[in-house]
This record gives structure tokens, sequence and C-alpha cells, in this order.
């Protein structure tokens, strides 16, 4: 939960004996600026006591209105909500553009049980999907959240739940979505994870129904960016040239932005920068509140 560190300690009589790194500088800079505040609540899905975690701009007032990010991974196994220091993308759209963002583990994340893990097996993505959809439901309800300001964003196996959810039909309310190298069909992807999770890909129908092709006759009123790196070895550029075809079939307003010979993980620091700043640029625009027109204006508009 805080900066890291690295001190010697004596096992004998857990005595420090010294310091190794203390990252003074960061700390130095840290105390400097208006960081995110971070709360933890507790919302209950079938009998389980699901964790989301909600950061704050550091001048957060019940009174105002805020947008809202929601950050998706849902990967089998995987966890969003730790207490794990980090400072990324997501924190400067909270300090200097105050938005709200949280995280949420749902069914199939790790270290709940593997009752709770192996739920999702054949039926990838509906139950995520739903628990989502239900941590969005309760924190819209809150009255600092901007109703007319939602987005949400994911990477890899969260871009292929962050796209299930801006298309959702159960709540419209998510107005905008970034997905960066989203998985869009499992035949495409790693058999060892496919196939541990769906079956094997004789079984058609469960693929079928994971499949995202059907969801893009539901993005056409939607903010939708795709970015993903050309040369992505673990999920390749071939799931965003499919899914593509079929948002242009249905006439869906989209936005693609490619990293030419790229992989998964960004190696280029200026690339790395890149990234972070379009999210930041993409959500900014998106939770932009529109500009009221001045009498001015409206006397010249009822003129003409």
């Amino acid at each position: 939960p805080d900066i890291p560190s690295v001190s010697v300690y004596r096992t004998e009589d857990k005595q420090k004996m010294f310091d190794v790194e203390l990252n003074e500088n960061v700390n130095a800079t840290y105390n400097n600026m208006q960081m995110p505040k971070v709360e933890n609540k507790t919302i209950t899905i079938d009998d389980y006591t699901l964790t989301m975690q909600i950061l704050k701009p550091a001048g957060f007032v019940n009174t105002a209105l805020y947008p809202l990010l929601l950050i998706v991974d849902g990967t089998p196994g995987g966890q969003m909500v730790t207490e794990q220091f980090q400072v990324d993308w997501a924190t400067v759209l909270v300090s200097s553009f105050s938005t709200i963002v949280i995280r949420f583990d749902g069914h199939g994340s790790g270290f709940q049980g593997t009752n709770f893990l192996h739920k999702v097996r054949r039926k990838l993505g509906k139950l995520e999907e739903m628990d989502q959809l239900e941590a969005l439901r309760f924190i819209s309800k809150e009255p600092y959240i901007d109703k007319t300001r939602m987005g949400v964003y994911g990477k890899a196996y969260g871009g292929y739940l962050a796209t299930l959810l801006l298309s959702a039909e159960e709540f419209s309310l998510l107005k905008c979505g970034a997905a960066v190298s989203p998985i869009t069909d499992f035949e495409l992807y790693a058999s060892a994870f496919s196939e541990r999770y769906l079956g094997p890909k004789t079984d058609s129908r469960v693929y079928t129904m994971a499949n995202l092709a059907h969801r893009a006759g539901l993005l056409p009123e939607k903010q939708y960016l795709i970015i993903h790196p050309t040369a992505d070895e673990k999920v390749h550029f071939q799931h965003t040239a499919k899914f593509i075809n079929h948002l242009i079939s249905e006439k869906a307003n989209y936005t693609l932005q490619i990293y030419p010979d790229e992989g998964h993980f960004l190696h280029s620091e200026g690339t790395r920068q890149h990234l972070s700043q379009s999210l930041v640029n993409f959500f900014e625009e998106c939770f932009r509140k529109p500009e009221l027109q001045s009498e001015e204006e409206d006397e010249v508009e009822e003129d003409s």
C-alpha cells in the first residue's frame, strides 16, 4: 500500500540491521503531489463477499459530480483489487482530471477458492460480465457519480470483457470504452487457455457463444477505441482484424490505433508513454462536459 522499501532484519530478534533502499526521491515526489485516495467497499453476490477498490481525487467532495472509469481484467485466476503500490495513467485521470476509478474482482478471480474460480468454466465472459455490471449498478447509485460520463478499459482478456460491458443491453450508461489487444475469438487464442475453460474446440457452440462477433451490432452508438500492437505474440493482431470486419458491417463507431512491430508488452519507453497519453486523452475527451452556449451564440443562431 505504500512506496516499496528494502531493509535487512536480524532473524534472532527481528531488529533492523540496515536499509538497502528507501526510495527517498520517489517519496519526496509522491508527497508533493495530489495523489488519489483509495477506498474499499464490499458487494455480496451469490453469498460471496467481493471487494471493490475506489480511487477518488485528493480534493474529493460528496456534492460534486465525477466521471467514472471501470478498469477490468477478469482473467480466470487474476486479481485486480490489491494493496500493491502503483502509479499509472489511471492515476493521472484521477489526480489531474478528477475521475473516479474503480476495480472489482468477480467470479473467476483468484485467491478466493477453487469453487469460485471454476464457476466460469465453459461460459467465459458470462458471469464476469454480470458481476462487473452489478458493480457498476452499485457505484452508480452514489450521489457523486455522473451517470452521463462513464467508461470502461481493459487489456487482453480485460479488453474482451470491456467490449462485452460496453455493448451490454442491460446497462446502457457506459459511454465509451478502450480495449488494448482484446481477445475477440477464443478459437484464435492459445489452446491451453481456451480448452481449459471452454473445453475441446470440437464443441463449436461454446466457442460461438464466447465470440465477440455477435456484440458488434450493439456498439454503433458508443465511443470505442481499439489499440493493438501488430507483433503481439500473446493476442495476435488477427483478433482485432476479424472483429473490425464485423464492426464495419454493423456501421459501428470505432477508432483503431496500432503499434507496428511491437509485442504484447511494449518494449520502447516512448511507445509506452504514447500509449498512456493516448488512453488519458481518449477518456479525458469522453468525460469532457459539453460546453454550454453563451447567450450571444444563442442569439446568433436565432437570427440565422
